[in-house]
């Protein structure tokens, strides 16, 4: 006891002696002081205009609260301490411009804190943040403090996620759909999927009950405070597996989703070791919603002499891919339901560990949700589409006033799977919102399944009343879909207004007005080739002639 008293008058004395020679700055990194030995009143007496104070790799849980007394401070440091909650105090500080509070256990931030306009700069990997979106909290420092803001007009939880089927065709995956929400195989053969198909299936909240989870779950904050009741609900997309789709399917990836990749493990291919379309789904995956988990299903389990031969190929193909966010694997059959319970329980179980499954929303998105699906019904023959100002009136009937709150509303629905929006000024499309993305799948598939025959690809626009026929389509919105054709990278618009340039071979020669340097490593898009010495293409957005020889260079 003498000793660590001996200690602690040492460090005492260390610290007073640094507040001492204290006028503006003060640190006091690593000095092993908490909540209960660090000198409130000596703070408070001698550092009225101190203006960064640095209290990393301390003992705290509970914030210093002599702080709030500094009221000229403009920056503040507590990285790496063990902080488990902030004061709404914290906004008496109108001076802090940055603020570090990386390396701590908090889960949330008070909703006061969306006040503080005058923040610069806000710090918080490494803490939980169970209570503030991912795609949120580590964003930016604006879109935090905007989020916070929105909340204090009261939250609610949200149990939904997409659930993404991806594979090659034929592998099984519209059977796998049909057998989650039915619970028995399907009578007769499904047809192939054209484009997306979206449906929903839920787990009411006393079957999650009934469920065996792990001890970390079934004790986890969100699911003990699901007050409400609420069932889990997963938006089940089933994405066609023809090549031709594969393009389109990365603009419908979000990372509020799970993904189940599917292949047959009767395949020839597969039980040959052929895991290229596997590695690409799982690379698609990683590129457009990294951290998302990935669950492996082999199907057609029925069609080999055992279920450990099942096991044996699965494995052998999970083994080929070093990927921490595959979380598991199974075998299954839509014909006899072998499998699908195991299947179920590793979707339950690696949907709740996400973060974002359980997560507090604010109530207006919740309710500009609400609005969108009323709204939809409206649509049963016309596209289901708004004019986005249309839309704004829309949201502002049911209280969502703030444009750049109904911006970030409109996000959280897209990435939800309720609606489509792209914020793209380049092409026009910010200005429309798809209320139903069921529809758009379905316009992309008149596209890529269309029987017409294209001179050499190109799609003029003379073609368009032909392919798009339906009063789904009209004649006025043609230029719109095009639009969507070129975001989704199925087309690029080739215009004979635009000048020719023609590309020299030496690219640092002196270029005329109508010649373009072309140099090795550049990309090009070759349209025709016209004879053996030019070929026309695209380059950095422009149209052109180029020899054969600098494009093969």
């Amino acid at each position: 006891f003498s000793k660590t008293r001996s200690k602690s008058s040492k460090l005492s004395q260390e610290v007073e002696n640094l507040i001492a020679q204290a006028k503006h700055e003060l640190i006091l990194k690593r000095k092993s002081l908490n909540e209960f030995n660090f000198p409130y009143r000596i703070v408070e007496m001698r550092l009225r205009n101190l203006r960064t104070l640095l209290l990393d790799e301390n003992k705290f849980w509970c914030f210093p609260i002599a702080i709030f007394q500094l009221k000229n401070l403009e920056i503040l440091s507590l990285k790496s301490n063990s902080l488990i909650s902030i004061p709404y105090d914290i906004t008496s500080l109108q001076s802090l411009s940055k603020l570090d509070l990386e390396s701590n256990l908090l889960e949330g931030l008070p909703y006061e804190m969306g006040e503080m306009t005058w923040l610069k700069e806000l710090k918080l990997k490494g803490n939980p943040l169970r209570e503030i979106p991912s795609e949120v909290a580590f964003k930016n420092t604006n879109a935090l403090l905007a989020f916070l803001r929105d909340s204090q007009k009261g939250t609610e939880r949200c149990y939904r996620m997409k659930l993404m089927l991806l594979g090659k065709e034929n592998s099984g995956k519209t059977s796998l759909c049909s057998f989650l929400l039915s619970n028995k195989a399907r009578d007769k053969p499904p047809i192939s999927t054209d484009g997306i198909d979206i449906s929903t299936w839920e787990i009411p909240h006393d079957v999650l009950n009934s469920t065996a989870l792990p001890p970390d779950l079934s004790e986890s904050e969100s699911i003990k405070d699901n007050w409400q009741k609420k069932p889990i609900s997963f938006s089940i997309w089933d994405f066609a597996g023809q090549e031709l789709y594969l393009n389109t399917h990365q603009f419908f990836l979000s990372r509020r989703s799970l993904f189940l990749i599917v292949f047959s493990i009767a395949d020839e291919g597969i039980q040959a070791g052929d895991y290229q379309r596997v590695e690409y789904l799982i690379m698609s995956v990683q590129a457009k919603a990294q951290g998302c988990p990935i669950i492996l299903v082999g199907t057609h389990l029925d069609q080999l002499p055992s279920a450990d031969k099942g096991d044996e190929i699965i494995q052998r193909v999970r083994q080929n891919f070093r990927v921490k966010d595959i979380k598991g694997t199974v075998c299954i059959s839509s014909t006899t339901g072998a499998g699908f319970q195991k299947l179920k329980s590793l979707i339950l179980e690696s949907s709740i560990r996400q973060q974002s499954m359980g997560e507090q929303i604010p109530k207006n998105y919740l309710i500009l949700e609400n609005v969108v699906l009323e709204k939809r019904k409206e649509f049963k023959e016309n596209p289901p589409i708004l004019a986005f100002h249309m839309y704004k009136l829309l949201a502002m009937q049911f209280g969502l006033f703030d444009s750049e709150e109904l911006y970030r509303a409109t996000e959280f629905l897209h990435e939800l799977g309720t609606l489509i929006y792209f914020n793209d000024k380049q092409s026009g499309l910010h200005n429309i919102v798809v209320l139903d993305p069921q529809w758009l799948t379905a316009f992309m598939a008149t596209v890529i399944s269309t029987k017409m025959t294209l001179n050499k690809g190109v799609f003029s626009h003379k073609l368009n009343i032909q392919i798009w026929k339906s009063d789904k389509y009209p004649p006025s919105m043609h230029g719109l879909l095009i639009s969507f054709l070129e975001k989704f990278g199925v087309a690029y618009c080739i215009t004979t207004r635009a000048k020719v340039y023609r590309a020299i071979k030496d690219y640092t020669a002196n270029n005329t007005e109508h010649e373009l340097s072309l140099k090795k490593g550049d990309r090009i898009l070759l349209i025709k080739h016209i004879n053996h010495k030019f070929s026309s293409g695209k380059l950095e957005n422009r149209i052109g002639f180029f020899r054969n020889e600098c494009a093969e260079e």
